[in-house]
């Protein structure tokens, strides 16, 4: 569907995480189709109940390109900082549970959390 797709697909997934946030939070696009949603002073319950409200918004959610609606398929790292972990080593935790969660489905997600 090319980059024209790609760009409504980004903000309907970032639409979506707008509406689960708190004004504290700050949602970030990392790459083409990879955002950062960081949570100051959450715990970790917190972080996966805003986690699984995206995820329903995301289920229902469809996009139009073309006059063909399509679904987004989305997965979810979840990560909680430890004191003492470096930000590479908290982002590249996050990274992982992101990947694990593509393995295991659509529209799901992994977490850690700190000890």
């Amino acid at each position: 569907w090319g980059g024209g797709a790609t760009e409504i697909a980004v903000k309907s997934v970032a639409s979506a995480f707008k509406s689960v946030m708190r004004s504290s939070d700050v949602l970030t696009r990392i790459s083409e189709d990879e955002f950062a949603l960081i949570m100051p002073n959450t715990k970790s319950e917190s972080a996966e109940t805003v986690v699984r409200r995206f995820l329903r918004r995301m289920t229902n959610n469809e996009i139009e390109v073309s006059g063909h609606k399509l679904s987004c398929v989305v997965n979810v790292g979840v990560a909680t900082k430890s004191p003492n972990q470096k930000a590479a080593d908290f982002y590249k935790e996050a990274e992982t549970n992101r990947r694990t969660a593509n393995e295991t489905g659509q529209n799901n997600y992994v977490s850690t959390f700190a000890a």
